[in-house]
C-alpha cells in the first residue's frame, strides 16, 4: 500500500494526520498560513506515484512542474528551503512505499519496474 500523506475528499485534498505529525510537512502549515494548502497540493502532484489519484502523473517531467505551478495557483518560490525538503521527503517517501508494495507482491505480468516485462518460465517438460 502506498503511503497516504494527503488525502482526498469530494475533490479536495485533505491533509492527513502525517500533515500535523512529520515536522517537513508542519513546518509548512506554520510557515505559510495563508498558502499551505497550495505548497501541499504542488507536493502531493508533484510526487503522488498513483495514476487514479494524481492526473499529472503522466506527463513528461519537463512540463510537469510548471503546469501544476499554474494550476494549483502556488505562489510560494520553489528555491524555498523547507519547500524543496519537502518536495525531496514526499518524493522518497512515495517511492519507497511504492517500491515495496511492488517488491513484496508476486511478481508483475507486463510492463514493470523499469519498463522490463516479467515472463514466467514454463517448466521444462524434458524431465
Amino acid at each position: 500500500m502506498i503511503v497516504k500523506l494527503f488525502d482526498i475528499q469530494n475533490g479536495e485534498l485533505i491533509p492527513t494526520e502525517h500533515c500535523y505529525a512529520l515536522g517537513f510537512l508542519k513546518v509548512l502549515m506554520t510557515e505559510y498560513p495563508d498558502t499551505y494548502m497550495q505548497i501541499y497540493k504542488y507536493l502531493f502532484y508533484m510526487t503522488c506515484p498513483n495514476p487514479e489519484l494524481n492526473p499529472f502523473f503522466h506527463l513528461p517531467e519537463n512540463d510537469k512542474e510548471e503546469i501544476i505551478i499554474e494550476e494549483v495557483g502556488l505562489e510560494e518560490s520553489l528555491e524555498d528551503d523547507k519547500i524543496v525538503f519537502a518536495l525531496q521527503r514526499c518524493e522518497a517517501l512515495y517511492h519507497n512505499s511504492s517500491w515495496k508494495v511492488r517488491a513484496s507482491g508476486p511478481p508483475m505480468r507486463g510492463p514493470g519496474v523499469y519498463g522490463h516485462t516479467y515472463r514466467p518460465r514454463r517448466p521444462d517438460k524434458s524431465g
